[in-house]
């Protein structure tokens, strides 16, 4: 049924280009590093974390903690 899925919010390190794609997939990367997870960016906008498909929505334009911020989201 899915009520309750896993979102994951990721800050871009690059203020200036909160944007960029090349930045949302450094942020996903290294999330992923620090949890000792694979992932594999399936299009720009869906990603697969430890087999589990992710949404990757736009940044958004807002600033949370000093730095843009992107959320994943599970399919």
């Amino acid at each position: 049924m899915g009520l309750f899925k896993k979102s994951i919010i990721l800050d871009i390190e690059d203020p200036t280009k909160p944007r960029n794609l090349v930045e949302i997939i450094k942020a996903v990367e290294k999330y992923c590093s620090e949890n000792h997870q694979t992932c594999k960016f399936i299009s720009d906008n869906e990603v697969e974390i430890d087999g589990v498909l992710y949404e990757v929505a736009e940044p958004e334009g807002t600033i949370m903690r000093g730095n843009y911020f992107v959320k994943i989201k599970e399919e």
